[in-house]
């Protein structure tokens, strides 16, 4: 099928990280901006590889928008793309998407680094 044609397995899972039920919500406490959140137990723990495409979205508009409330526009947001996808690699994702590959790839050996001297189980692990 679809999946196999493309290499990945039938029970791989996209996480959309503007869509319902992805853990990633667009408000603060203070009603601006947006939070972040994964699953306890790391995305590993959903039982499926897990594919976080949340390269430039809107809910990290939401979480960079100045004092007036206006998000930058969407090719402002690779640093904060950078940020999450450090953060979802370390929490297990198989693979994820984004525009910007260096800085995201350098994000994400920065958070390996850190929890490899920290003595964390992340490691290398987290990065595909």
């Amino acid at each position: 099928g679809l999946h196999g044609a493309y290499g990945v397995g039938g029970g791989a899972h996209l996480v959309d990280a503007d869509g319902p039920g992805a853990g990633v919500r667009g408000e603060r406490r203070d009603g601006g901006g947006g939070r972040v959140a994964f699953p306890r137990g790391g995305l590993r723990a959903l039982g499926h590889p897990v594919l976080v495409a949340a390269s430039r979205k809107r809910f990290l508009g939401r979480v960079l928008a100045g004092p007036e409330g206006e998000p930058p526009p969407a090719r402002e947001r690779d640093a904060a793309t950078a940020a999450v996808s450090a953060l979802a690699a370390h929490a297990g994702a198989w693979a994820v998407r984004v525009h910007e590959v260096r800085a995201t790839a350098d994000a994400v050996r920065v958070v390996q680094a850190i929890e490899e001297a920290r003595g964390g189980a992340a490691g290398r692990e987290g990065a595909r």
